[in-house]
């Protein structure tokens, strides 16, 4: 049971693990480390500071780091991660966190973007109806319009969960070379709790700096 000014309390739940780490993501520290026997459910508690991302690694040496980490949105409450040894990351299935539901739905969209961005790459080395110089042309227009709309996207569904924590996460981290009042702008909508969030402040000092920079 916690107490409101308690720091989080997150209950792991792992199927099949040997050691595991659980990191933040901003300094990398290490929470815990803990070594058990392969066993079907394991539960961890660990006491978080902050509502922010972290990663669960599992320790191993198969010379592939790729895919040994978790990444979770941490917040008050349970959460409950299921997932196997062989497929560690790829197998996670995250629930009890409202910031992780919109993180996983935002990585979704953003895959999208991505595949896409794949598939001007594709055209552009594939296509042979056009000189050097124009293909080159087609595929600067076509990424730089794409870019674009992956920022307003990104921007728009910051704005739209300015609850969250999560959106101060994408205007710190992920938009925030955008321009200065698109991000003044989604910080001023974001609720004080967001604004005291480790995310939060991250934004404000870095919206801080660039207006130090301009003056």
């Amino acid at each position: 049971t916690l107490k409101e000014d308690e720091n989080e309390l997150i209950k792991l739940w792992m199927s099949e693990q040997i050691v595991l780490m659980l990191k933040n993501e901003k300094e990398r520290t290490e929470i815990l480390k803990i070594a058990c026997f392969l066993m079907r459910t394991l539960n961890i508690e660990a006491f978080l500071s902050w509502l922010e991302i972290y990663y669960l690694y599992l320790e191993k040496e198969d010379g592939d780091s790729l895919n040994d980490r978790i990444q979770f949105f941490g917040e008050k409450g349970e959460i409950t991660i299921n997932t196997l040894l062989k497929t560690f990351d790829s197998s996670a299935q995250i629930s009890g966190s409202e910031n992780q539901v919109l993180l996983e739905e935002y990585q979704s969209m953003l895959k999208r973007f991505n595949d896409k961005s794949l598939d001007l790459v594709k055209a552009y080395l594939e296509e042979d109806s056009l000189s050097l110089e124009e293909r080159e042309a087609k595929f600067s227009k076509e990424s730089k319009n794409l870019l674009r709309r992956r920022y307003l996207f990104a921007l728009n569904y910051a704005n739209n969960h300015a609850d969250k924590e999560v959106a101060a996460y994408i205007g710190a981290y992920e938009v925030n070379d955008a321009n200065p009042k698109f991000l003044d702008s989604l910080y001023s909508k974001m609720s004080e709790n967001v604004k005291n969030s480790t995310y939060g402040v991250e934004l404000s000092t870095y919206l801080a700096s660039l207006k130090e920079v301009k003056e």
